[in-house]
This record gives structure tokens, C-alpha cells and sequence, in this order.
């Protein structure tokens, strides 16, 4: 990508699943996307929470 062309960005659907988390990590590690959101059931423990710590990676933000 050009340098100034924005990066996409990336929400993930389900992201304490096996796949989600999964998604988190790679999307998180990307230099060609963004993650901008992660969205999960309500009343999920992880609602709320940073998900870089909830899947066990560094803060995201």
C-alpha cells in the first residue's frame, strides 16, 4: 500500500473464539489493517475489556 493510503480497518465478530482470538492476534500484528473493534455477545466477561489483555497479548487500546 501506498503510504498515504489508510489502512482498512477490522472488526472482529465473536472474538473470544478459538477463530476470534485467532483474528485478534493476526489483525493486531497487521502493518496492512487496522483493528478497530471487537465485538462480543452481551454479558460476556470480556465486554468491556481491553482485548489485546483478554486474549492474552499486550493492551491494545
Amino acid at each position: 500500500m501506498a503510504d498515504d493510503t489508510p489502512l482498512p480497518g477490522i472488526v472482529i465478530t465473536g472474538a473470544s473464539g478459538r477463530m476470534g482470538q485467532m483474528l485478534v492476534k493476526l489483525v493486531a500484528a497487521s502493518d496492512r489493517a487496522r483493528l478497530v473493534g471487537a465485538v462480543e455477545r452481551a454479558g460476556h466477561p470480556w465486554v468491556g475489556q481491553d482485548i489485546g489483555t483478554a486474549t492474552g497479548g499486550a493492551a491494545l487500546g
